[in-house]
């Protein structure tokens, strides 16, 4: 068996799929992973039953993972296939793996970013839902407690000042962990614990002759609650108007006006025939999905674990809801929570603030997103448009629209749209907003 030798400094260590405007050194440096190249290369020839590897290459890479191809030689065994384990298990080789692995703490990366890692926090394992979700709650409160810094309103990034308010944070925390020993009673039957993957986007699918032969980034995955895993996949989910057949007057239609409806048709066809096998080999999984409240239920979970970067805006609409539609769910006693007229107000103020800064960013995410990754040739102007989001003045919007037009494209429907970025996400993959009136997808 051969294998190349090690490397010391190589860009299979390095994130090299693109940059970023600011904190480029931090989000590289996150990035970086050396390994033993040789090791694994020896790993994948055993595996492949083959006598070396002849060549090596990065596929390509997500956030913080990296995909590789290893091509082997032409001696492997034909028609070799992985060992199967068959018939009954015995007593030994459940004490196998009882020693050989384990369940928690979790791997989710909430848990562990930044100042995380160092926390003597609740990692799991838990034995009920309600102890992971509130365990997100402490979590986060310890967090904001120690560490959280207010952005000063000059921050690009500043949206309102609740934002800034460590005891606002707090104060709707507790609110939250009001609310999980109702939202999550133990009775419920789609709280089963639920290996998921949670991000199943075309970048992590590998096909092969016509066949899926990978699916790729499972680091961060962890057995959960099924109602706050559940969801549809990247590639299925659609927000827009419903609609399974070409209208009457479809031939009538000029160029443009087809192709919205062709676009709109498939994307209405490709959700229903997922709900369809979703209702007949998982009744309970399109059960949830299909759950009239299922999002006023699940979003305060999704909103919770980081308000502080991420945003409390949409955490707090996330509980608003669940406010106003208590009684629809289904539950006879009072909401544990209630917000006064004055926090309405605010939050209203603060939403609109939110809300256009969403639709900013969707603006200049064809160069830019929001952590401030671009792709290497779209820099200089990423870097251009972040200087005068630094100082605006006058004519802002002329000013970045000079600089970004030349990228957008034209979707099928006739509007624009960014390329899709193959390495980061998806167009446009910004914080979703429940706001009201705001039609943003779901995570």
């Amino acid at each position: 068996m051969s294998v190349a030798p090690e490397c010391t400094d190589h860009d299979f260590f390095r994130y090299t799929s693109g940059r970023w405007v600011w904190d480029e050194e931090k989000q590289l440096r996150e990035r970086y992973r050396k390994f033993n190249v040789p090791k694994l290369q020896q790993v994948a020839v055993e595996t492949a039953s083959a006598k070396s590897c002849v060549s090596m290459e990065k596929l390509g890479e997500g956030t913080f993972n990296k995909a590789f191809k290893l091509v082997m030689d032409d001696d492997a065994p034909q028609h070799s296939k992985p060992a199967e384990l068959v018939g009954d298990v015995s007593p030994d080789l459940k004490d196998d793996v009882s020693a050989r692995f384990c369940v928690g703490p979790v791997v989710n990366n909430t848990f562990w970013k930044n100042e995380r890692s160092a926390m003597d926090i609740d990692r799991g394992p838990w034995k009920t839902a309600q102890e992971y979700a509130s365990a997100i709650a402490h979590r986060e409160i310890a967090w904001i407690k120690a560490y959280a810094k207010p952005r000063p309103p000059d921050d690009p990034l500043y949206v309102a000042e609740g934002q800034n308010s460590p005891k606002e944070h707090i104060s709707l925390y507790e609110k939250y962990l009001a609310l999980v020993p109702f939202l999550l009673s133990s009775d419920q039957d789609d709280l089963a614990p639920t290996l998921w993957h949670p991000d199943l986007r075309q970048n992590n699918i590998f096909a092969q002759n016509g066949r899926i032969s990978c699916i790729i980034d499972w680091q961060g995955v962890w057995a959960g609650p099924l109602l706050l895993q559940a969801r549809y996949p990247q590639f299925v989910y659609y927000n827009g108007k419903f609609n399974l057949h070409l209208p009457e007057n479809f031939k009538e239609l000029d160029k443009e006006a087809k192709s919205s409806v062709e676009n709109q048709v498939s994307k209405s066809i490709l959700l229903h025939c997922y709900n369809l096998d979703t209702n007949k080999e998982n009744p309970l999984l399109y059960k949830i999905l299909a759950n009239a409240h299922f999002d006023t239920k699940r979003m305060p979970f999704v909103y919770a674990p980081d308000t502080w970067d991420d945003g409390i805006v949409p955490f707090r609409e996330s509980l608003f809801r669940v406010e106003k539609h208590w009684k629809a769910m289904g539950f006879q006693m009072p909401c544990p929570i209630q917000f006064s007229e004055d926090e309405r107000r605010t939050h209203l103020e603060g939403a609109d603030s939110w809300n256009r800064l969403q639709d900013y960013w969707d603006f200049v995410s064809v160069v830019m997103d929001k952590d401030g990754w671009t792709w290497h040739d779209t820099y200089e102007d990423a870097a251009a448009v972040y200087k005068i989001m630094q100082d605006p003045g006058e004519d802002v919007v002329d000013k970045i629209t000079a600089l970004i037009s030349k990228y957008y494209i034209t979707e099928p429907d006739g509007g624009a749209s960014p390329p899709i970025d193959e390495a980061n996400g998806v167009p446009g993959e910004n914080e979703s907003s429940l706001l009201e009136g705001v039609n943003r997808p779901l995570p």
